[in-house]
């Protein structure tokens, strides 16, 4: 899954099973991107929140100047509910086990 693909989900989709409330690096490459799904939230706010994702620098490695990155509709999607987490939880099982925070 890409950045593009989840906007495609959100802006064909009415009514949305998971909503996004925050992105970050993902520590097991951080070339690649995380999301922190939700149970609430709006399409517009995660539609924008998708937009601005591909618009930011991120830092990968503390203190390396090389390690930054950006983000496009290309770039590979993982799905985490902390930040420092690598568990690349899976969407299937995020939507089926309801493993959400607020």
């Amino acid at each position: 899954m890409t950045i593009f693909d989840l906007k495609e989900y959100f802006k064909n989709t009415e009514e949305p099973k998971f909503f996004l409330k925050k992105y970050f690096s993902w520590g097991g490459n951080y070339s690649e991107i995380a999301f922190t799904p939700s149970t609430h939230g709006s399409k517009e706010d995660t539609l924008s929140l998708l937009e601005e994702s591909t618009r930011m620098t991120f830092k990968g490695f503390k203190g390396c100047k090389a390690c930054d990155y950006e983000y496009d509709d290309d770039t590979p999607v993982h799905f985490e509910f902390y930040e420092k987490d690598i568990d690349d939880n899976a969407l299937y099982e995020v939507l089926l086990n309801f493993k959400f925070n607020a």
